[in-house]
């Protein structure tokens, strides 16, 4: 028995109709408007650490990838975060650090570099010094070693016979861990 006409677009040939409503085709909509917002939000989970309110360091690296100014790094490992944290409980040292992040992060783009307590904090001042990072930390009871680097984008190194790209901010985080450790 054939469907009614008004179920059917004009007919290409008297044997194929096109239908009107395709389910299919709304369901794949569907489909790819979910797969959109989940993405999106996977990929928001994976850039920023929500507790602290910093990036992760794939978040912190993804951010800054096509950055190109010449900005300044500083690597800090805070001291005894262990120690800390067995006197007055994870909770109080997380809420330390939070608020520590909460009030240079107008200053700093913040973002992990390893464990919980490297943190890098990279500023697009070229004359900022670590004091400013220094005097918050010692606000909030935190000590800290550190080192830093100023990242000068358009420094190039050869790449042997293809010729000479620039230098990127994750080859200037790489190059901060390794000399750090």
């Amino acid at each position: 028995m054939p469907l009614p006409h008004f179920y059917f677009r004009k007919p290409v040939n008297p044997d194929f109709y096109e239908p009107i409503y395709r389910k299919d085709y709304l369901r794949a909509l569907k489909f790819k408007k979910l797969w959109l917002s989940m993405n999106e939000d996977l990929i928001n989970e994976l850039i920023t650490d929500r507790y602290f309110d910093i990036y992760t360091r794939n978040g912190f690296e993804f951010v800054l990838k096509d950055v190109k100014k010449d900005c300044k790094i500083f690597l800090v490992d805070f001291d005894d975060i262990r120690g800390m944290n067995k006197k007055i409980g994870y909770t109080k040292v997380n809420d330390i650090l939070k608020k520590t992040f909460s009030e240079l992060k107008d200053q700093y783009i913040i973002g992990r570099a390893f464990s919980g307590d490297e943190i890098f904090f990279l500023t697009y001042d070229l004359s900022d010094n670590i004091d400013t990072i220094k005097n918050v930390c010692l606000e909030n009871n935190l000590t800290f070693t550190h080192i830093e680097e100023t990242h000068y984008d358009m420094i190039k190194h050869t790449m042997g016979t293809y010729g000479i790209s620039f230098h990127k901010i994750p080859e200037t985080l790489e190059k901060m861990i390794e000399n750090f450790h």
